[in-house]
């Protein structure tokens, strides 16, 4: 009897110590995993014609979103991707000061879009490859697109 209450009181141990590790693992991923907000990468950048650097850093998941909707237009019950301006669109959520604050707001897009349009493409690239942005990116945003429009033309001939 003894034996049999001990190996219940050991198994009983064992199930809660291995529960209270797994929560202790879980708050400890949480915790790390929380702790990479704010650690945006920040990469200076010399641009020609520019007597200072510009820097530009890398986008929080909630911008890339704002980003990718804003490369959305509604037409109807279809979302279709508006291209247009699309490096401005970016550069408005990474071009920031040395410190990472944003130096425009997103009404301010077609002001950086009138920029040349080399200078453009130079602080795109760096842009996307800060925010893991891709051209299959924007090419799966097309094919969402496209699957989008396709479903609700479907959806309005029933």
């Amino acid at each position: 009897m003894a034996s049999a209450c001990r190996r219940l009181f050991i198994a009983t141990i064992q199930r809660y110590w291995i529960v209270d590790l797994t929560e202790r693992n879980y708050m400890s991923l949480k915790a790390n995993l929380l702790s990479l907000r704010g650690s945006l990468k920040i990469e200076r950048v010399n641009v020609a014609d520019l007597s200072e650097p510009v820097y530009i850093r890398s986008l929080t998941g909630r911008e890339r979103d704002a980003f990718e909707s804003a490369c959305f237009q509604q037409r109807g019950k279809t979302r279709v991707l508006n291209t247009e301006n699309i490096r401005a669109k970016l550069l408005c959520r990474a071009l920031c000061d040395e410190k990472g604050a944003r130096l425009f707001a997103d009404t301010e897009v077609d002001a950086v879009g009138d920029l040349p349009a080399a200078v453009l493409d130079e602080l795109f690239t760096i842009a996307q490859r800060l925010s893991g942005l891709s051209s299959n990116d924007v090419e799966e945003l097309a094919g969402n697109s496209e699957g989008a429009a396709q479903d609700a033309s479907t959806s309005d001939s029933r």
